[in-house]
């Protein structure tokens, strides 16, 4: 594996722990998830929705570290994968950015680094597809 495919790996492996962590707190430990979301009271219907939410997010861990296990033994599936990512995260960042404008909420730092982050892993995809794509040197 090349320097910018090592590169490409460990920020898909970042990215990833953050998602593999929501989830676990929704799906495994309510309580604190309440505390998390400043929430008071849990009742049965935001039970159900802490489970959704956790599953949900768990699929935010599974495709990046799909592309790093591919990436890891040299498929070029995992370089596709990637771009996948960066794209789901640029569109998260932007529907974000949209909802919170619709809605007057002025904090806009969560829409912008999910852009961020993809907009990293695409040009971190990038440069790796050269890698990969360039000719052996003799």
């Amino acid at each position: 594996m090349k320097t910018m495919t090592k590169i490409l790996v460990a920020a898909l492996v970042i990215t990833s722990i953050i998602p593999f962590m929501m989830s676990m707190l929704c799906l495994f430990n309510h309580e604190a998830a309440l505390q998390f979301f400043v929430m008071t009271s849990l009742n049965a219907d935001l039970q159900q929705a802490f489970l959704l939410l956790g599953g949900f997010a768990l699929t935010f861990t599974v495709f990046p570290m799909m592309a790093v296990i591919w990436l890891s033994s040299g498929k070029r599936e995992g370089l596709i994968l990637s771009y996948v990512v960066s794209a789901v995260y640029l569109f998260r960042g932007a529907l974000m950015f949209v909802t919170f404008s619709t809605y007057g909420m002025k904090s806009y730092t969560i829409p912008f680094v999910a852009m961020g982050i993809g907009i990293l892993l695409l040009l971190l995809s990038l440069m790796s597809s050269r890698e990969i794509t360039r000719p052996a040197e003799a």
